[in-house]
């Protein structure tokens, strides 16, 4: 056990295009931008730009977009894919937002 975690600050989510997740983020889910960056040298080889929003009373994601680093989309079965699940109100009703959004449109 870490003697002084508390709680999450933020997890991360690399994106292909932060300013696509960052509008996914807030005009579908209802996140709340805290800050971005430009683009920035992570001295690792590769560029990158950031996004952190805050969604809900606690959680913070951070959009992470890189530039210059080999990737692919991780397949479920992959070490280390993830998922985000969410506390909401109605799930009917987030869930055609989320279809009217067009993510859904792949089923």
């Amino acid at each position: 056990m870490i003697a002084t975690a508390r709680s999450v600050d933020h997890f991360g989510v690399v994106v292909p295009d932060r300013d696509s997740a960052v509008a996914f983020f807030t005009d579908v889910l209802g996140g709340v931008m805290t800050y971005r960056t430009d683009w920035f040298d992570s001295g690792l080889g590769h560029r990158q730009r950031l996004a952190m929003l805050r969604l809900g009373s606690r959680t913070n994601v951070e959009l992470i977009e890189y530039k210059g680093a080999v990737s692919r989309a991780p397949s479920l079965t992959d070490v280390g894919c993830s998922h985000l699940a969410l506390y909401v109100d109605d799930v009917r009703t987030a869930l055609a937002r989320y279809v009217t959004s067009g993510c859904g449109a792949e089923g």
